[in-house]
């Protein structure tokens, strides 16, 4: 309940007090801060050449894009939306952070570099989980990746590693490309069509899947379809 005292001066005339109520300055508060949370909105982050940016806890879910050399890393709780690259060279590291993204493409999209991921999830709920169209070394650990294709690799060079980690194509394969691949420690691949369709070049003398304690699984396919290339 607010009181309001009011008295007349010597002309007779009303005077209020000099400072409004709270009751009446509420209203005014609550709609000052509804004005500086709409302000707060995500946006595309430019992170240039060889430079570094690095994502926390309760920081917008923005969108990086990385050019050439430029480092991002995430940490844990972070959380962001796509990451494409626009040149090369680029590092990404994901620490018990998260991407959400709904874009066409990959949610991280990286046209050669380093993508590492601990204890981090990775969702697009439209295109590829990771486009990797340049030379990329990929480490995965205890962290999940899903997207109309988890992971397309199509560099033809570069290494995936897949530890404890769960991979998967809602609409496609869990995983598609070439490079080498190793899958271990429990972890799964799982495609709407084939888990994995591979391109192997018959010039490597080296093995270019290798899959320990792990599960392959293609829901209307082949778990594992390998296409050749010959040497040119």
């Amino acid at each position: 309940e607010t009181t309001m005292t009011r008295t007349l001066n010597a002309a007779g005339t009303r005077c209020e007090p000099a400072n409004p109520p709270a009751a009446l300055l509420l209203p005014l508060a609550i709609s000052a801060l509804l004005a500086f949370a709409s302000s707060a909105t995500a946006a595309t982050v430019t992170v240039p050449a060889d430079g570094q940016t690095t994502v926390g806890p309760g920081s917008l879910q923005n969108s990086y894009l990385m050019n050439t050399g430029s480092t991002l890393t995430v940490r844990p709780g972070g959380i962001t939306d796509y990451i494409p690259a626009l040149g090369t060279n680029v590092s990404v590291a994901i620490e018990g952070g998260t991407v959400q993204a709904s874009r066409a493409g990959g949610a991280i999209q990286l046209n050669g570099g380093s993508l590492a991921l601990a204890s981090s999830t990775v969702h697009n709920d439209i295109g590829y989980g990771a486009l990797l169209t340049g030379p990329t070394n990929t480490t995965v650990a205890a962290s999940s990746i899903t997207g109309t294709i988890g992971i397309d690799a199509r560099s033809g060079t570069g290494t995936a590693r897949i530890a404890n980690s769960r991979i998967t194509g809602t609409s496609a394969a869990g995983m598609d490309g070439r490079g080498q691949l190793e899958i271990t420690d429990g972890s799964s691949v799982t495609g709407a069509t084939h888990g994995i369709r591979a391109v192997l070049d018959l010039s490597d003398s080296n093995p270019n899947i290798i899959i320990d304690g792990s599960t392959v699984k293609g829901e209307t396919g082949a778990a594992l379809q390998v296409l050749s290339v010959s040497p040119s």
